[in-house]
C-alpha cells in the first residue's frame, strides 16, 4: 500500500508528523479538517454515511473495521459523512469495503498507532489534521456548514393537510424510518429553503402543520444563525422538536449559548441521566458542541444530563416542545430512548385534536417562564415534562428562590 504522510496540529503544541498507508481512494488534493474519534465497536457503515461528520476526519478506536459485510439498508445517506477515515486495520477479504470507500469518495488510511492519536485528542482537545502537508495555518476552517443537498429537487409546497415538517440539516435515514414505523405523515424541507418558506407562509404553516422536527447535521450550530429567528416564530405555537444539531439550534433560538466540548461525544455508549425517571439511559451521540448551562433561559428546562461530564443532554421548552442532544434512533447504537418518537407521536396527535388549548405561548414571551396552569402541566410527561412544568407554573406565582427543585 502507498504511504501517506499527514501532520497533527495540537493547539499551542508542536506539529506532529505521522505516516500511514492508503487503503482506498488515494487522496489527490490537499485537505485539512478536524480529527474526531468514535468508540463505536459496530455500525461503521452508518458512521461513514452520517452527514454530521462532514468536514471532519473520523478515527475509529476499534482496531479492525470491516469484520462484517456492509449492510446497504443501514446506510444513513447516499453521500459520505467524513472525507477521510483512519483505522488500525481494515478487513476486506472480498474487496467490498474498498469498493464502498471508492464509490463514496472516502479516503481510508491505515495507521498502526490509533491509540496514540486518540490519547492526543483526549489530552489536547480538538486537533487539526492536514493531509499532503497543506500550507494552511488556520486551526480550522471557520464555516463547517457543508453544502447538504436538498433531498428533493422539487420546490417545497405548503401541504394542504396536516403534516409533520422535518427540517433537514443532514438528516439520518434512520430518523425517517422511525417516523415511518409510527405512520406519521411528514414532509422534508432543506433548512435554507425553510428560511424562505417559513417567513413567507408563516400563518399558513401554523394552521396546516401539526409539528416541526429539526434534524441532526454537521458543524457549529452558531453557523446557522440565519434560521434561528425563523424557528423562534414557531416554537410552542406548534409542537417543535429537535435532535442533536436541531436541539442546539432550538436552544439558540430561545437565547441559550453554545460551547465547544474538549473532544466531543462520539460513540454508542454515552450515559444520560433522566431527571424524571431518575434512571440512566445508554445513548448514541455524535457532536462537538453542547448547550451551556450558564445563563440558560428560564424557558429552557433541563430534562437530560450527560452522566460523564454533566453537560446538557436534553431540554424542554413548554408543554409540547422538547429536544435531545443524543440520537434516540441509535443506528448505530442502543435503543434505550426510542420513547422520544413515541412522545412526538402522542403530542402531535393530541395537538391535532384540539389546537386551541395549546396556543397559550407567544414568541414575545420567550425570555420569561410563561404562566400556565398546573392542570396543563400534567397533560404530558415527557421524561420530566410534568414535574418541570408544575415547577414552571409555580414559578409564575412564586419567587424563584422558593421554587421546587428537581
Amino acid at each position: 500500500m502507498k504511504k501517506m504522510n499527514f501532520t497533527l496540529s495540537p493547539l499551542n503544541q508542536p506539529i506532529v508528523d505521522c505516516e500511514g498507508f492508503f487503503f482506498a481512494n488515494n487522496l489527490t488534493e490537499k485537505f485539512s479538517g478536524e480529527l474526531v474519534f468514535t468508540t463505536s465497536m459496530s455500525g461503521y457503515e452508518q458512521a461513514l454515511t452520517d452527514l454530521s461528520y462532514q468536514g471532519q476526519v473520523l478515527l475509529f478506536t476499534f482496531p479492525e473495521i470491516g469484520t462484517y459485510d456492509i449492510q446497504v439498508d443501514r446506510l444513513q445517506a447516499l453521500t459520505c459523512g467524513p472525507k477521510i477515515t483512519i483505522a488500525k486495520k481494515f478487513i476486506d477479504p472480498d474487496g467490498q469495503l474498498r469498493k464502498f470507500f471508492n464509490q463514496h469518495g472516502i479516503t481510508a488510511i491505515e495507521y498502526p498507532y490509533t491509540r496514540e492519536l486518540t490519547k492526543m485528542v483526549r489530552k489536547n482537545g480538538s486537533l487539526k489534521i492536514q493531509m499532503a502537508h497543506q500550507e494552511n495555518n488556520n486551526v480550522f476552517d471557520k464555516n463547517n456548514v457543508c453544502p447538504i443537498r436538498p433531498r428533493n429537487s422539487i420546490p417545497f409546497q405548503v401541504p394542504n393537510k396536516e403534516k409533520l415538517l422535518v427540517i433537514d440539516f443532514g438528516i439520518k435515514e434512520s430518523i425517517l424510518k422511525e417516523l415511518n414505523q409510527r405512520k406519521l405523515d411528514y414532509d422534508v424541507i432543506h433548512w435554507k429553503e425553510f428560511i424562505k418558506v417559513g417567513r413567507k407562509h408563516r400563518n399558513k404553516l401554523l394552521s396546516q402543520l401539526k409539528g416541526i422536527l429539526l434534524s441532526n447535521g454537521p458543524g457549529n450550530p452558531e453557523d446557522y444563525q440565519e434560521i434561528t429567528p425563523v424557528i423562534l416564530n414557531y416554537i410552542n405555537l406548534i409542537p417543535t422538536f429537535g435532535i442533536c444539531l436541531g436541539h442546539q439550534i432550538l436552544a439558540l433560538s430561545l437565547g441559550a449559548k453554545i460551547e465547544k466540548l474538549h473532544f466531543g461525544h462520539h460513540g454508542n455508549n454515552h450515559p444520560v441521566y433522566s431527571h424524571k425517571d431518575e434512571k440512566v439511559y445508554i445513548t448514541s451521540q455524535n457532536h462537538n458542541y453542547v448547550v451551556t448551562k450558564k445563563d440558560l433561559p428560564l424557558n429552557c428546562q433541563i430534562s437530560f444530563t450527560h452522566a460523564n461530564d454533566n453537560s446538557i443532554a436534553g431540554l424542554r421548552y413548554g408543554p409540547m416542545s422538547f429536544s435531545v442532544q443524543f440520537h434516540p434512533e441509535g443506528c448505530p447504537g442502543p435503543t434505550d430512548t426510542y420513547k422520544f418518537f413515541e412522545d412526538i407521536n402522542q403530542i402531535i396527535h393530541q395537538y391535532s385534536k384540539d389546537k386551541s388549548k395549546w396556543n397559550f405561548d407567544t414568541p414575545n414571551s420567550r425570555k420569561t417562564p410563561g404562566k400556565i396552569s398546573v392542570a396543563q402541566s400534567k397533560t404530558f410527561s415527557y421524561w420530566g415534562q410534568g414535574r418541570s412544568l408544575s415547577v414552571r407554573a409555580l414559578n409564575s406565582i412564586t419567587p424563584r428562590s422558593n421554587a421546587l427543585r428537581y
